[in-house]
């Protein structure tokens, strides 16, 4: 009798323990839980480098973000955050920010490429005509890797001359030059 109890005894505490939660190390919260929790603030990071690259924030939590050029949002919890991001030319780039407020704004500012060149970035249309994504890699007076799918497309580049190489029609490949920045239509499609 007393063994059936010990058991018994042995199992319910076995199912208490299973149903703590799990102590935190150290004070880092992962993003897609720090988005689920309230007291977030609105981040907005204005990517003024024109190139496409990963934004990594470490402080009351970690982030990682796909930054595309241009404006976007995203939810933080506040505090001092250590940021790091790699761009113009694949240089990295360092900084902090204190989020304290609602839709305060992290600036990464233009290449010094695109200073020197005064041209700023300029609309390319692309038509991709090969029933798949075509992957674009343009190296000039900045470097960017696009991913195109099907259809028209617009991308913003800084104008100038480019080596280019592209991926697509099954794993095929072209390479070649090109002056980019007027207003003619660039169009792929497979033989």
């Amino acid at each position: 009798m007393k063994i059936k109890f010990l058991i018994s005894v042995m199992i319910i505490a076995l199912v208490i323990t299973a149903w703590t939660p799990l102590p935190v190390i150290g004070n880092t919260i992962d993003a897609s839980v720090a988005s689920q929790t309230t007291g977030t603030l609105q981040l907005v990071v204005n990517n003024k480098t024109g190139e496409k690259f990963n934004l990594v924030m470490k402080g009351p939590a970690t982030y990682n973000w796909m930054l595309q050029a241009g404006k976007q949002t995203f939810n933080v919890l506040p505090g001092k955050y250590k940021y790091t991001y790699k761009a113009c030319g694949g240089t990295e780039k360092t900084g902090t920010i204190q989020v304290k407020k609602n839709k305060q704004t992290l600036t990464l500012a233009v290449c010094k490429q695109q200073k020197k060149t005064g041209g700023g970035l300029k609309p390319i249309n692309i038509l991709n005509n090969t029933g798949g994504t075509v992957t674009l890699i343009l190296t000039g007076p900045s470097s960017y890797r696009f991913s195109l799918k099907p259809g028209k497309s617009t991308l913003m580049v800084l104008k100038g001359t480019y080596q280019f190489t592209a991926y697509g029609c099954g794993g095929a490949s072209i390479s070649g030059t090109k002056k980019l920045g007027g207003k003619a239509v660039w169009k792929w499609w497979c033989m």
